[in-house]
């Protein structure tokens, strides 16, 4: 039943990730880094020379969000090294799904997120359906 759930996460997040030419990659990650699922799971490796400061900063990220979460933290957007990095708070928790969007030339990253946010929003709904059952 782990396994496939785990599947059915993976799917929402392949589905969001080749919907959109700039999103790089789309994780779903609890402070920790625990239970990362990552699509496509090849992007860690892709990032390996800057994962670590990334990874730092996802997890102090993450402990920030589970701490004020009963505060109705839901979302929240950062801009580090070539990403813009969206996380959706999952039922109020230390859990988000975080997606990666590549930095462009001349275009802000938060001006290319009001177009995805939909699709993000609905991909964190089926996810947060996906845990709960």
């Amino acid at each position: 039943m782990v396994e496939d759930r785990f599947d059915q996460i993976q799917e929402i997040l392949r589905n969001l990730y080749e919907k959109y030419e700039d999103i790089e990659a789309c994780m779903v990650v609890r402070k920790g880094l625990d239970g990362v699922v990552v699509f496509p799971e090849a992007f860690i490796e892709k990032v390996s020379n800057v994962w670590e400061p990334m990874r730092g900063t996802i997890d102090n990220l993450l402990e920030i969000i589970s701490e004020y979460a009963i505060y109705g933290i839901d979302k929240t957007y950062i801009e580090m090294l070539d990403y813009g990095i969206v996380f959706c708070v999952i039922s109020m928790s230390d859990t988000s799904l975080v997606i990666f969007i590549g930095k462009k030339q001349g275009i802000e990253t938060i001006n290319r997120i009001p177009d995805k946010l939909e699709d993000i929003l609905d991909a964190r709904n089926k996810i947060l359906q996906i845990a709960e059952g």
